[in-house]
C-alpha cells in the first residue's frame, strides 16, 4: 500500500502543474476553473500590469480599461494544447481583485490529425468537440491552461482557485 501512495503522490504531482510546487498543486480543489487575485494595487495598476505580462508573454490581448477586462487570443502553450484568459479586476477594500477564466483547445493539426484517424479525446470524439471549453484542475490538456493562468495569477498577489458556476 505504501508503494502505491508513493505513486500516486510522483504521478499527481506531475499533472501538469507546470509552474507549480507540488506544495501548491495539492491545495487547489480538484475541478477549479478560476482564480482569484487579491492585490494590493489599485484596479488601473492591476489592469495594465497584467496587460504588459500578458503581452510580454507573447499573447494578443484586447483590453477595456472601462469595464476593467482583459481578454487574450488563443496561444499554444505546450503539448498542443492552446489557452486563452478572460480577466476582470474590481476595487477592493486592501486594493484590487482578478478573477481569471482559462479556456483550452487543441492545435489545429492536433484537430486535423484526430479526425481523419477518428482519435478520441476524454471520452468524446474530437469532432464532436466545440473549439474552445472551459478550462479546470483536473487532468490533461484542460490543466495546461489553467496552470498557466495561475502562474500568471500569482506574479500579482495571493490567488486562490475555486469552482465557480
Amino acid at each position: 500500500m505504501k508503494k502505491f501512495v508513493v505513486l500516486l503522490m510522483v504521478f499527481s504531482g506531475c499533472v501538469s502543474a507546470t509552474y507549480l510546487t507540488d506544495e501548491v498543486a495539492y491545495t487547489i480543489p480538484l475541478g477549479a476553473n478560476a482564480i482569484k487575485v487579491e492585490s494590493s494595487l489599485t484596479p488601473d495598476s492591476l489592469f495594465n500590469q497584467m496587460a504588459l505580462y500578458l503581452i510580454g508573454d507573447g499573447n494578443r490581448i484586447t483590453e477595456n480599461k472601462e469595464r476593467l477586462t482583459i481578454s487574450t487570443e488563443g496561444k499554444q502553450l505546450m503539448e498542443d494544447t492552446m489557452g486563452r484568459y478572460l480577466i476582470l479586476i474590481q476595487k477592493s477594500d486592501a486594493g484590487s481583485i482578478a478573477i481569471i477564466r482559462s479556456e483550452w483547445s487543441v492545435t489545429e493539426s492536433v484537430a486535423t490529425s484526430a479526425s481523419v484517424f477518428g482519435t478520441v479525446m476524454s471520452g468524446i470524439p474530437i469532432s464532436a468537440r466545440p473549439g474552445w471549453e472551459m478550462a479546470s484542475w483536473s487532468k490533461g490538456r484542460p490543466n495546461i491552461s489553467f496552470s498557466y493562468g495561475l502562474r500568471m495569477a500569482r506574479s500579482f498577489g495571493t490567488a486562490s482557485c475555486y469552482v465557480s458556476e
